[in-house]
């Protein structure tokens, strides 16, 4: 059984040829890098427009039980056949329809400089391709700034568009946190207080900011709603000045009522500790001013206007 090294050297010599075979115009990049939460060894396969990564370490794991030759092919076919949007996708127009938004800490983004984003206080709003497969999704390939250079296009109609495919999938909740928790138990949509025209709550409730599919409450990828168009002033409009707290990449925990940052901060961390490492998004507390209309992280100063993503 060959070791790690020659094992990552078979690998990328196959692929290469895998891709050629196909027809495939890709570069490979072998490194350690963070994946999913952990540290590994990464290899990041490029093609036009996109990128998407490798655990080598996992897929070493797997030598054992198939053949390095299955493995790639294996590997390949999920990248690039299996998925019928990928081969679709030379133009930015094709591309369109798939666009994404994304939100994860800043700390944890990998390569940063190349990767067009929007910086949130500690966070990073960043596009992405869905990929899907059968009709289901199946992950989502990052956009770097080749990607725009490739398209021929700009960051700001990146911004644009990516934003507004997102918002035609994807459409904000606002519930009570009790109410949301029963709702993902049983399998039902909470009353969202977005589309109330009078909305009623108890002022010290704490209130569940995500996103939903239809009458499909997945709340998926939800944290990033709160920055999408309209969205936060609207919540503003009815909660008044609250208090963000992260509870993952899917969803955010407001509070409208006075209390101590510090013990916001604790409940924070203490949630964070129970999730999944790759679907924490920050280990801080924001607050809304809906006066100002002004996006902060407590305690540090920064400052984000809501109407710049308008």
């Amino acid at each position: 059984m060959m070791n790690f090294e020659v094992f990552t050297q078979t690998f990328e010599k196959r692929f290469l040829a895998e891709a050629k075979t196909h027809g495939k115009k890709i570069s490979m990049k072998i490194e350690k890098g963070e994946f999913h939460g952990k540290m590994t060894t990464v290899c990041k396969v490029s093609y036009p427009a996109l990128e998407q990564s490798i655990d080598l370490e996992a897929l070493y794991s797997a030598y054992g039980k198939m053949p390095v030759s299955d493995i790639v092919r294996s590997i390949f076919n999920e990248m690039f056949i299996a998925i019928p949007n990928v081969s679709r996708i030379k133009t930015y127009e094709a591309a369109k329809p798939f666009l994404t938004i994304k939100i994860k800490a800043a700390k944890n983004f990998p390569d940063l400089e190349n990767t067009p984003h929007i910086r949130v206080e500690d966070m990073i709003i960043y596009y992405g391709v869905v990929l899907r497969k059968d009709g289901e999704v199946f992950g989502v390939a990052v956009l770097k700034n080749a990607s725009l250079e490739y398209w021929g296009i700009t960051e700001e109609q990146l911004r644009k568009d990516a934003f507004e495919s997102y918002r035609s999938e994807k459409d904000p909740i606002l519930c009570s946190t009790t109410e949301a928790m029963v709702a993902l138990a049983l399998g039902f949509k909470p009353t969202n207080l977005l589309e109330e025209d009078n909305p009623l709550f108890f002022k010290d409730d704490m209130f569940t900011l995500t996103a939903c599919e239809g009458d499909s409450f997945t709340h998926m990828n939800g944290a990033v709603m709160l920055f999408t168009d309209g969205v936060m002033e609207r919540v503003g409009e009815i909660l008044g000045s609250f208090y963000a707290l992260p509870s993952s990449v899917h969803e955010w925990i407001l509070i409208n009522s006075d209390m101590d940052p510090d013990f916001l901060a604790g409940i924070v961390s203490e949630v964070n500790e129970t999730i999944n490492p790759d679907e924490v998004l920050t280990n801080s507390v924001y607050f809304y001013n809906a006066e100002k209309k002004t996006f902060r992280k407590v305690a540090e100063g920064g400052i984000f206007n809501a109407e710049a993503f308008n």
